[in-house]
Protein backbone atom coordinates (compact mmCIF):
# COMPACT_ATOMS: atom_id res chain seq x y z
CA UNK A 1 0.00 0.00 0.00
CA UNK A 2 2.55 2.58 1.02
CA UNK A 3 4.63 1.92 -2.28
CA UNK A 4 1.94 2.16 -4.43
CA UNK A 5 0.38 5.11 -2.94
CA UNK A 6 3.89 7.04 -2.96
CA UNK A 7 3.64 6.30 -7.08
CA UNK A 8 6.05 2.93 -6.79
CA UNK A 9 6.04 0.07 -7.66
CA UNK A 10 6.45 -3.23 -6.87
CA UNK A 11 7.63 -6.74 -7.77
CA UNK A 12 6.37 -10.31 -6.91
CA UNK A 13 8.37 -13.24 -7.38
CA UNK A 14 6.43 -16.68 -7.06
CA UNK A 15 8.40 -18.96 -8.56
CA UNK A 16 5.35 -21.42 -9.72
CA UNK A 17 3.21 -20.89 -12.97
CA UNK A 18 -0.31 -21.76 -13.07
CA UNK A 19 -3.12 -21.13 -10.77
CA UNK A 20 -2.56 -23.86 -8.16
CA UNK A 21 0.55 -26.31 -8.20
CA UNK A 22 -1.79 -29.17 -7.80
CA UNK A 23 -5.72 -29.76 -7.33
CA UNK A 24 -6.64 -31.95 -4.74
CA UNK A 25 -9.65 -34.31 -3.48
CA UNK A 26 -10.56 -32.92 0.35
CA UNK A 27 -12.64 -36.31 0.55
CA UNK A 28 -10.04 -39.37 0.08
CA UNK A 29 -6.45 -37.40 -0.81
CA UNK A 30 -6.65 -37.90 -4.82
CA UNK A 31 -4.46 -35.70 -6.68
CA UNK A 32 -4.16 -35.05 -10.67
CA UNK A 33 -0.87 -36.60 -11.81
CA UNK A 34 -0.01 -36.81 -15.12
CA UNK A 35 -0.08 -40.26 -16.96
CA UNK A 36 3.05 -40.07 -18.63
CA UNK A 37 5.78 -38.68 -15.88
CA UNK A 38 3.79 -39.01 -12.64
CA UNK A 39 4.06 -35.03 -11.41
CA UNK A 40 1.05 -33.35 -10.46
CA UNK A 41 -0.97 -31.71 -13.24
CA UNK A 42 -0.46 -27.96 -12.45
CA UNK A 43 -3.87 -26.05 -12.68
CA UNK A 44 -4.09 -23.19 -15.34
CA UNK A 45 -7.34 -21.17 -14.52
CA UNK A 46 -7.33 -19.03 -17.57
CA UNK A 47 -7.69 -22.11 -19.62
CA UNK A 48 -9.34 -24.36 -17.42
CA UNK A 49 -7.41 -26.96 -17.77
CA UNK A 50 -4.96 -28.78 -15.70
CA UNK A 51 -0.97 -29.18 -17.56
CA UNK A 52 2.06 -31.08 -17.16
CA UNK A 53 4.78 -28.82 -16.81
CA UNK A 54 7.43 -31.41 -18.39
CA UNK A 55 5.77 -32.93 -20.84
CA UNK A 56 2.89 -30.71 -21.85
CA UNK A 57 0.07 -33.25 -21.24
CA UNK A 58 -3.22 -31.46 -20.86
CA UNK A 59 -6.68 -32.61 -19.36
CA UNK A 60 -10.13 -30.90 -18.17
CA UNK A 61 -10.47 -30.50 -14.38
CA UNK A 62 -12.33 -32.83 -13.29
CA UNK A 63 -16.13 -32.00 -12.11
CA UNK A 64 -16.29 -34.56 -9.53
CA UNK A 65 -13.23 -36.53 -7.88
CA UNK A 66 -12.41 -39.38 -10.64
CA UNK A 67 -11.53 -41.91 -7.52
CA UNK A 68 -14.22 -41.59 -4.95
CA UNK A 69 -16.75 -39.24 -6.89
CA UNK A 70 -18.02 -37.31 -3.81
CA UNK A 71 -16.29 -34.00 -4.53
CA UNK A 72 -15.48 -31.55 -6.87
CA UNK A 73 -11.66 -31.17 -6.51
CA UNK A 74 -10.09 -27.91 -5.20
CA UNK A 75 -6.48 -26.01 -5.82
CA UNK A 76 -4.13 -26.30 -3.56
CA UNK A 77 -1.60 -23.61 -2.94
CA UNK A 78 -0.43 -20.50 -5.46
CA UNK A 79 1.24 -19.57 -8.60
CA UNK A 80 1.39 -16.83 -10.68
CA UNK A 81 -1.88 -16.90 -12.22
CA UNK A 82 -3.49 -16.60 -8.46
CA UNK A 83 -0.82 -14.52 -6.95
CA UNK A 84 -2.13 -11.75 -9.95
CA UNK A 85 -5.74 -12.60 -9.46
CA UNK A 86 -5.63 -12.30 -5.83
CA UNK A 87 -3.17 -8.76 -5.99
CA UNK A 88 -5.77 -7.46 -8.25
CA UNK A 89 -8.52 -7.76 -5.78
CA UNK A 90 -6.77 -6.39 -3.35
CA UNK A 91 -5.40 -3.51 -4.83
CA UNK A 92 -7.97 -2.81 -7.14
CA UNK A 93 -7.15 0.55 -8.55
CA UNK A 94 -3.89 -1.20 -9.44
CA UNK A 95 -2.10 -1.84 -12.71
CA UNK A 96 -0.97 -5.81 -12.75
CA UNK A 97 1.20 -7.53 -15.29
CA UNK A 98 2.60 -11.25 -15.08
CA UNK A 99 6.10 -12.44 -16.36
CA UNK A 100 6.01 -15.90 -17.13
CA UNK A 101 5.93 -18.66 -19.47
CA UNK A 102 2.30 -18.67 -19.80
CA UNK A 103 1.98 -14.99 -20.43
CA UNK A 104 4.71 -14.60 -22.77
CA UNK A 105 3.66 -16.52 -25.59
CA UNK A 106 6.43 -14.91 -28.15
CA UNK A 107 8.82 -12.28 -27.95
CA UNK A 108 6.78 -9.34 -28.90
CA UNK A 109 4.63 -9.92 -26.06
CA UNK A 110 7.41 -9.94 -23.54
CA UNK A 111 9.07 -6.92 -24.82
CA UNK A 112 5.57 -5.42 -24.44
CA UNK A 113 5.22 -6.48 -21.01
CA UNK A 114 8.82 -5.67 -19.82
CA UNK A 115 8.39 -2.05 -21.96
CA UNK A 116 5.18 -1.55 -20.38
CA UNK A 117 6.41 -1.88 -16.54
CA UNK A 118 9.65 0.06 -17.33
CA UNK A 119 7.22 2.97 -18.70
CA UNK A 120 5.09 3.30 -15.41
CA UNK A 121 1.96 1.22 -17.04
CA UNK A 122 1.59 -1.14 -14.69
CA UNK A 123 1.99 -0.52 -10.85
CA UNK A 124 2.86 -4.24 -10.01
CA UNK A 125 4.53 -6.77 -12.11
CA UNK A 126 3.80 -10.95 -10.58
CA UNK A 127 6.45 -13.18 -12.27
CA UNK A 128 8.52 -16.17 -11.98
CA UNK A 129 12.35 -16.50 -12.57
CA UNK A 130 11.88 -14.63 -15.63
CA UNK A 131 12.12 -11.63 -13.20
CA UNK A 132 15.15 -12.31 -11.64
CA UNK A 133 17.72 -10.58 -13.51
CA UNK A 134 18.96 -8.22 -16.47
CA UNK A 135 15.84 -5.73 -15.71
CA UNK A 136 16.68 -2.13 -14.78
CA UNK A 137 13.57 -1.03 -13.81
CA UNK A 138 14.23 2.50 -11.93
CA UNK A 139 10.14 2.58 -10.13
CA UNK A 140 10.92 -0.59 -8.40
CA UNK A 141 10.72 0.20 -4.65
CA UNK A 142 9.39 -2.80 -3.19
CA UNK A 143 10.35 -6.65 -4.13
CA UNK A 144 8.41 -9.43 -2.50
CA UNK A 145 9.45 -12.98 -2.94
CA UNK A 146 6.61 -15.53 -2.01
CA UNK A 147 6.81 -19.06 -0.44
CA UNK A 148 10.30 -18.82 -0.33
CA UNK A 149 11.10 -22.28 0.90
CA UNK A 150 9.63 -23.34 -2.12
CA UNK A 151 12.87 -22.52 -3.70
CA UNK A 152 14.52 -25.35 -1.14
CA UNK A 153 12.45 -28.10 -2.39
CA UNK A 154 14.29 -29.19 -5.50
CA UNK A 155 16.07 -32.96 -5.22
CA UNK A 156 19.39 -31.05 -6.04
CA UNK A 157 22.21 -30.76 -3.79
CA UNK A 158 22.45 -27.30 -4.38
CA UNK A 159 19.53 -26.26 -4.15
CA UNK A 160 20.28 -23.78 -1.07
CA UNK A 161 22.73 -22.39 -3.38
CA UNK A 162 20.36 -21.88 -6.28
CA UNK A 163 17.43 -20.31 -3.78
CA UNK A 164 20.03 -17.39 -2.62
CA UNK A 165 21.30 -16.81 -6.08
CA UNK A 166 17.72 -16.28 -6.91
CA UNK A 167 16.85 -14.29 -4.05
CA UNK A 168 19.90 -12.05 -4.56
CA UNK A 169 19.07 -11.63 -8.06
CA UNK A 170 15.35 -10.66 -7.43
CA UNK A 171 16.49 -8.75 -4.96
CA UNK A 172 18.39 -6.40 -6.28
CA UNK A 173 15.14 -5.06 -8.68
CA UNK A 174 14.47 -2.85 -5.92
CA UNK A 175 15.74 0.44 -5.42
CA UNK A 176 18.05 0.66 -8.31
CA UNK A 177 17.79 4.34 -8.68
CA UNK A 178 17.56 7.09 -6.66
CA UNK A 179 14.47 5.48 -5.13
CA UNK A 180 15.37 3.12 -1.88
CA UNK A 181 14.27 -0.23 -2.09
CA UNK A 182 12.93 -3.03 0.37
CA UNK A 183 12.91 -6.76 0.16
CA UNK A 184 9.96 -8.87 1.79
CA UNK A 185 10.66 -12.50 1.59
CA UNK A 186 7.86 -14.90 2.81
CA UNK A 187 9.11 -17.85 4.78
CA UNK A 188 7.83 -20.15 6.72
CA UNK A 189 11.16 -21.09 8.30
CA UNK A 190 13.21 -18.09 8.81
CA UNK A 191 15.97 -19.94 9.85
CA UNK A 192 16.70 -21.27 6.62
Amino acid sequence: EETLGGGGQAMLFQNRRGFAPYVECRECGWTARCPDCNVTLTLHKGSGRMVCHYCGHTEPVPAKCPHCRVTEPVPMGFGTEKVEEEIARVFPEARVARLDRDSVTSERAFRQIVEAFARGDDDILVGTQMITKGFDFGGVELVGVLNADNLLNNPDFRSAERAFQLLMQVAGRAGRRENPGTVVIQTAEPGH
